[in-house]
């Protein structure tokens, strides 16, 4: 698996959307990444639509994950994507 992971790329947003309280999954996709030489930050869970799309327009990022781990929040995922 280490081979399909591309390097000199930057995932500066990683985070679970409003009302997502599971972080584990965040936490080792983080850590997997950052080991693999990703520069990763992980912004937490339970974060709002609004502050998501702020902090991806700051950081500029090549990519960005969403953790969702809850049928139910696939919608604001998708809204997020969208934007």
């Amino acid at each position: 698996m280490r081979n399909l992971i591309l390097r000199n790329l930057t995932l500066r947003s990683l985070t679970g959307v409003q009302d997502e309280l599971h972080h584990v999954g965040g936490n080792i996709v983080a850590d997997v990444l950052e080991a693999s030489g990703w520069d990763v930050r992980f912004l937490g869970t339970n974060m709002p639509r609004e502050a998501i799309l702020r902090v991806i327009g700051q950081q500029r990022a090549d990519v960005v994950g969403i953790s969702v781990t809850m049928l139910f929040n696939i919608p604001q995922c998708s809204s997020i994507s969208r934007n």
